[in-house]
């Protein structure tokens, strides 16, 4: 996280302060109807909300930017974690929900593969353990 590492501590502590928070309060709300489904949805939006205070963060005190392979890759894990999600709700545990969340992480492994930058990092990685 770039304000930890850049010791900007208050707005650090704020935005998992405010994580905290949410997940607290939407586990109150949605937990006594929707049970463990419910603690995995107030997990969920607490996370989502915390990744886009701290890009709001970050771009507030670093004047980070979105760039395009970002957003692209936001979208990737979008769809992964959307089919996912899907899944686990609609279709009971079995075979069934296995293999439609197997398919959906398979999608998103070729199309994150196809990236450069992807296929650079697994380059290097390749190299390290061949030094090794």
């Amino acid at each position: 996280m770039p304000l930890l590492a850049r010791r900007r501590l208050k707005p650090f502590t704020l935005l998992f302060a405010m994580q905290s928070a949410v997940f607290v309060a939407t586990a109150a709300i949605v937990l006594p109807s929707l049970g463990l489904t419910g603690a995995a949805l107030a997990y969920g939006l607490s996370m989502t909300l915390t990744a886009l205070a701290a890009f709001a963060a970050c771009h507030f005190y670093f004047h980070m930017k979105f760039e395009r392979r970002t957003a692209l890759g936001l979208l990737r894990a979008a769809g992964l974690l959307g089919a996912t999600m899907a899944a686990g709700f609609t279709l009971p545990f079995g075979p069934a929900r296995l293999l439609v969340t197997a398919a959906a992480s398979a999608v998103w492994l070729v199309w994150t593969l196809r990236d450069e930058a992807a296929r650079e990092a697994l380059r290097k990685l390749r190299t390290r353990r061949a030094a090794q």
